[in-house]
Formats: C-alpha cells, sequence, structure tokens
C-alpha cells in the first residue's frame, strides 16, 4: 500500500493549475478562504476534504489497503455586463481546470483520477459585483 498525505495532491494541483497557460490570468491559491471578492476574479481555490483508506481487496493486511483523496477546486468569475456573461466566462475558466487536470490525472504524484464532478452555484450579488461560481470534486486513488 502506498499512503499519501492529501497535503501532497492539494500542492500538485496548485502547481499543475499555476502552471497551465490558460489559466495564467487567475488567482491560484490553495488553502486560503473562499473569496468574496468579485474584482479578484478569475479566482481558483484548492481544498482538501476528505482521506480515507479502504480495504482494497480482503485478506492481505495493510497491503490490501488503498488511499483515496478528495479535494474540491473552487472557480469563481464575474462580469460586469451580467449573469448570462459571467456564465459564460466561467464555463470558460472551468474547462480551464478540467483540461489542466486531464492533461495529467496524476498529477505528477502517481495517482489516479477516479472521480471528476462539476456542480454549478447560483450567482451572487456583492459591494464587489456580481460573481459565480462552480466546485469541482474530484478523487484520487493510490495505484
Amino acid at each position: 500500500m502506498s499512503v499519501i498525505n492529501a497535503l501532497t495532491v492539494t500542492e500538485a494541483l496548485k502547481t499543475i493549475l499555476t502552471r497551465y497557460p490558460d489559466l495564467e490570468e487567475a488567482r491560484i491559491e490553495r488553502g486560503e478562504p473562499v473569496n468574496q471578492d468579485a474584482s479578484r476574479t478569475p479566482w481558483v481555490g484548492v481544498y482538501k476534504v476528505a482521506q480515507r483508506h479502504e480495504v482494497a481487496w480482503v485478506g492481505s493486511g495493510r497491503a490490501a489497503r488503498r488511499t483515496l483523496v478528495d479535494v474540491l477546486v473552487v472557480c469563481q468569475e464575474s462580469d460586469a455586463r451580467g449573469g448570462e456573461d459571467t456564465e459564460n466566462r466561467l464555463d470558460v475558466l472551468v474547462a480551464a481546470v478540467v483540461d489542466a487536470i486531464l492533461a495529467d490525472e496524476t498529477l505528477g504524484t502517481g495517482l489516479a483520477t477516479t472521480e471528476l464532478r462539476v456542480q454549478y452555484a447560483d450567482a451572487r450579488q456583492e459591494e464587489s459585483g456580481l460573481f459565480q461560481e462552480a466546485g469541482l470534486f474530484l478523487t484520487f486513488v493510490t495505484q
């Protein structure tokens, strides 16, 4: 069994996103409070959610376990022209984040990506402007 720390995953993910050319204008942060300021978009936050050690097969002791790391990537965008334009910009940002992850699903760590799901949140109006966000839920597993 290969145990991996969730910190290793979030650090690797931030590095990959930071180096991805289509994300060069985005603020990419790890472990920071979720952005509340529309003027700081495009914004991407990387968070560890859970780490599990599950039985992979019965009867082989410690070697029969695998480590699963759940990660949340929050993507935010804004546009002064309104909701539809903000949604369009958010979709471009989400697509770039997904492309960056799929370009190296192991994150250079030897893990396998077993889940990548996008969930969109409602638009919200803050003092700094309208913005929308999406959460990318990912699960990485030791191979």
